[in-house]
């Protein structure tokens, strides 16, 4: 059996709950932190800097606008 209650619903009937003493409630705070969508390009792909030193050759001269084409801007 499957009850569908709406979140206020809900928080009502378990503050209603609470008060009478028939249940107590520990609130449990949980928080997430998630890479934005840069954040996973540079987990998988290094920060900018990295890529740019990756793609340099010792000894070679290499022009901005053609570094940039290699790594972006």
């Amino acid at each position: 059996m499957e009850l569908k209650l709406e979140k206020e619903a809900f928080d009502n009937t378990l503050k209603s709950l609470t008060a009478e003493e028939y249940i107590k409630l520990n609130v449990i705070e949980r928080k997430e932190i998630e890479l934005t969508d840069e954040g996973k390009s540079y987990a998988q792909n290094g920060s900018p800097e990295f890529q740019f030193v990756s793609n340099m050759v010792v000894g070679q001269v290499t022009s901005m606008a053609t570094m940039e084409d290699k790594v972006g801007k």
